[in-house]
């Protein structure tokens, strides 16, 4: 599911699951955690470059989070990957190479960089299945795009083009699609010149703040979806999500 590799100080993750278009199942989760774990105490990794392979980013949960949710907790291992990720001491940047849904948008919210391809296409559905937003984007969105895009952008299920993304302050920049890899690794190349300590220290000044309040919002935003799934509107979004999804995600 995760293609990992160097480049100099630059560890790359690239999600690769075409045959759900890069959805990301538990035991995909769980791989997540523990490379990002790895890459932590790697002291030759300074930057990691988070991207997806083929013309999808991501499709977000795989459904069999949906099917077997597992109990919302700080055990739980969606909850540990967002604390892993809300935690990780070194610049992440998300490189979002095409369309993206659900996890796969909310977790930009997440990233200290996001750069986006110019076919990058974002949905939030989570309206559309019953449920709530995840990935803390109830309070990384407002705090990054202001109340009212958040709200719109979280509640719609409408998709979100790469321009309406830089604009709502969602994403650095747009770049080619055929040149979003080479000018994420250029930026990725540009911090890891700076010492390990500087971009360590750095990082956590900006995070310290509001961290415990993201590990909070997080548990939180789990505990309620987790609630939801059994209800009847969740168990009416999904069940016609799984019947009308079609390759281009225009039913998500």
């Amino acid at each position: 599911m995760w293609k990992v590799s160097n480049e100099g100080l630059v560890r790359v993750f690239q999600l690769d699951n075409p045959a759900e278009k890069n959805a990301i199942n538990p035991q995909g989760v769980e791989e997540f955690i523990g490379l990002l774990d790895q890459a932590e105490e790697d002291s030759e990794v300074k930057v990691i470059l988070l991207t997806g392979a083929g013309e999808v980013f991501s499709s977000g949960m795989n459904v069999q989070f949906f099917m077997e949710p597992p109990a919302a907790d700080e055990d739980n291992v969606v909850v540990r990957m967002f604390d892993t990720l809300i935690d990780f001491p070194k610049p992440i940047i998300v490189a979002v190479n095409g369309l993206a849904v659900g996890f796969g948008a909310t977790v930009c919210g997440l990233a200290d960089l996001v750069l986006m391809a110019d076919s990058a296409k974002l949905k939030f559905p989570f309206p559309a299945l019953g449920l709530v937003p995840e990935a803390c984007s109830t309070y990384t969105f407002p705090r990054l795009m202001g109340p009212q895009h958040a709200f719109w952008a979280l509640l719609s299920s409408e998709w979100f083009e790469a321009k309406q993304c830089k604009e709502m302050g969602l994403a650095l920049d747009i770049v080619a699609d055929e040149k979003l890899f080479s000018e994420a690794m250029n930026k990725a190349q540009i911090l890891a010149q700076a010492p390990l300590v500087s971009l360590i220290e750095t990082k956590k000044l900006v995070m310290d703040p509001y961290r415990q309040q993201l590990k909070d919002v997080n548990l939180k935003e789990l505990k309620v979806f987790a609630d939801m799934l059994s209800g009847p509107a969740c168990q009416e979004g999904v069940a016609a999500f799984l019947e009308k999804r079609k390759p281009d995600f225009s039913n998500l």
